[in-house]
């Protein structure tokens, strides 16, 4: 089974989000490159910083 973890818990959560927001935006636009950035974005980009700064957090 898998532990869930601090950030085991920010990934799944980030990843949620994008997913919802690629839908909707392939789903009501045409926009294909908002779609892009925002799974990117979303998806992988802000939980590495949101964990980077969680541990930095940590480490003081």
């Amino acid at each position: 089974m898998v532990a869930f973890t601090r950030e085991n818990t920010v990934v799944a959560g980030c990843a949620a989000v994008a997913l919802s927001g690629w839908y909707l935006l392939t789903e009501f636009t045409s926009a294909d490159t908002a779609s892009i950035i925002v799974l990117l974005g979303i998806g992988v980009v802000l939980p590495l910083l949101i964990n980077g700064y969680l541990d930095s957090e940590d480490g003081e």
